[in-house]
């Protein structure tokens, strides 16, 4: 079922990547690179509900696609048998994205990515596929999202997830 989403999800992101590409209106460096900091919420699965806060770092290769490192700090807020408690652990990965719609007001972005987890506590791999709203205010952007992620976890006691997840942030 995995390897069957990660085909699915790769294939996709080709066809996408494929199609006609608009002019860019910056043809600077500076104006190739994307910032996101966000902050992401997921629903309850297994009585785990996930937090994350993220950050993203990209460069526009060609006007509306581009690449991006995904650091970030997840939070697993268990609540079993009446006991609360949490796990958390740092990820790194990287992922892809593609504006579908470019306005001069808003973007509509799907996204895509990867990231394994860094820390001994919770040993995970995340997988992430979802859209993104960008509301533009001058140079920054206002971001809402909504996406569906698959946490693999490889740490014992600690239940894979599947679930829906909502995200807030701003970017330049």
């Amino acid at each position: 079922m995995k390897k069957l989403f990660l085909i699915s999800a790769a294939l996709f992101m080709a066809v996408t990547v494929t199609c006609a590409q608009n002019a860019s209106d910056g043809k600077r460096f500076i104006n190739k690179l994307v910032l996101d900091l966000e902050v992401s919420s997921g629903t309850k699965c297994d009585d785990m509900n996930p937090l994350t806060l993220g950050v993203n770092i990209g460069y526009k290769f060609i006007p509306r696609t581009y690449v991006f490192i995904h650091g970030a700090n997840m939070f697993g807020h268990y609540d079993r048998n009446g006991t609360k408690t949490y796990i958390n652990g740092a990820n790194l990965g990287g992922g892809l994205a593609y504006v579908l719609i470019e306005d001069k007001d808003i973007d509509l972005e799907l996204r895509g990515n990867v990231s394994a987890g860094l820390s001994d506590s919770w040993k995970n791999t995340s997988y992430d596929i979802g859209l993104m709203m960008k509301v533009k205010s001058g140079v920054t952007n206002i971001n809402f999202g909504v996406s569906f992620r698959h946490i693999n976890s490889h740490t014992a006691g600690i239940d894979s997830y599947n679930g829906a997840f909502f995200t807030i942030g701003f970017g330049i």
